[in-house]
């Protein structure tokens, strides 16, 4: 059995949730003695560079061969590269790279499988957007046509299902995972004067920057003493970026210590994970939550939205303190709560729960022979 991923990105380049999802894929399923090849779509922008090698860079990790493309020259040698290989599976983790993967699948005869990383029309719902985008019509297309279609939560297959009906019999729950093994100790009060906060992902509506921002101001005069990092951004779009960050220095708010730390190595953020008190994430919607997951593991007490897949990892009071998507007020609440009791910060199941043991194998399988959404188990700790 070859399986091939189409993706973006993959690591060492490490630009999101997807690109740790996917390596911890890849990584899994070569440790069950199966074939993996990674085609890397790097920072791909096909309607703005058309120039470029028409060669692909190769390399291998570990037993991963890994090809990668980042201009629309090189698209022939990917073909030729992908059909050399004959993958049995061909795994597509971007809706707008289906149109590659969908025509190398009608030319090696593989089986195709999608990942739910992002539930398009649940986004343009939350936005209040009516006309279809093409992110939507990429996906939409790539769930009519994919003989599998995986899910990270059972809360998004659900919503996935009633949104689109006529998948219910190619759609799967398999959850992600993570390198990070729970806890081994209870974490202990920190002679420190100052909390560490931290926010981990992309900036944007839907991940709820504008929500931490208020959460953050509200916070700044009942709760000095918090110390905010923000970790991520806008992959390959710094004006973007810019412009959130101009949100925040807009609201010239004094006294407030908040850092803007970029996209951090796995090294790096394993690092700030274990240097920081409290994940805060006020997410509009999540397929899944990885970040959640991995603060679970190092230990971290966790303020979150309850909403999508963070409802399936999380259970309010026990291994963590949920608020309602948007609520910023309700967020700060909970934030204050940890912040001023210690014994329930350090003490209690929410920085010591067992939830992240469910995961702590990076993902059991990804493929569909193996995995079954009655054989999947997700859910909070008890």
């Amino acid at each position: 059995m070859h399986i091939l991923h189409i993706t973006r990105d993959y690591p060492p380049l490490h630009k999101g949730g997807i690109s740790t999802a996917v390596e911890g894929m890849t990584r899994a399923l070569c440790a069950r003695g199966l074939t993996v090849t990674v085609l890397s779509f790097d920072g791909w922008r096909p309607r703005t560079r058309r120039d470029g090698p028409a060669e692909l860079a190769l390399e291998t990790l570990g037993s991963v061969e890994i090809a990668r493309l980042s201009c629309p020259t090189q698209l022939k040698a990917a073909h030729g590269f992908v059909e050399a290989r004959c993958p049995t599976h061909i795994h597509v983790h971007h809706d707008m790279l289906w149109d590659f993967a969908a025509s190398t699948a009608s030319a090696t005869g593989a089986r195709t499988l999608l990942t739910i990383h992002v539930l398009q029309r649940q986004m343009n719902l939350l936005r209040e957007l009516d006309e279809s985008t093409m992110s939507l019509r990429a996906q939409e297309r790539a769930f009519e046509e994919a003989d599998v279609i995986l899910s990270p939560s059972p809360t998004t297959t659900r919503d996935t299902a009633l949104l689109y009906p006529a998948l219910k019999e190619r759609l799967q729950t398999t959850p992600l995972g993570s390198d990070v093994s729970p806890s081994s100790h209870k974490r202990v009060e920190a002679s420190r004067d100052v909390l560490n906060l931290l926010f981990v992902g992309r900036f944007d509506t839907i991940k709820g920057t504008h929500i931490l921002f208020d959460t953050i101001e509200a916070l700044a005069e009942q709760t000095p003493r918090l110390k905010w990092r923000i970790a991520g951004g806008i992959p390959d779009n710094p004006k973007a970026e810019r412009r959130w960050k101009k949100q925040w220095e807009n609201r010239a708010i004094q006294g407030v210590d908040v850092s803007f730390v970029g996209w951090l190595t796995p090294a790096n953020l394993q690092d700030t994970y274990r240097d920081s008190d409290i994940l805060v994430a006020p997410s509009l919607y999540e397929t899944f939550g990885l970040s959640v997951l991995e603060a679970m593991g190092n230990g971290l007490a966790i303020c979150a939205s309850e909403t999508g897949g963070l409802k399936d990892l999380l259970e309010h009071e026990q291994s963590a303190l949920l608020s309602q998507p948007g609520q910023s007020d309700e967020l700060a609440s909970n934030i204050n709560k940890l912040s001023n009791n210690p014994i329930f910060r350090y003490g209690s199941p929410l920085a010591n729960s067992s939830a992240s043991s469910i995961f702590s194998a990076l993902k059991r399988n990804m493929l569909p022979e193996t995995v079954s959404p009655s054989s999947v188990s997700v859910g909070p700790a008890k």
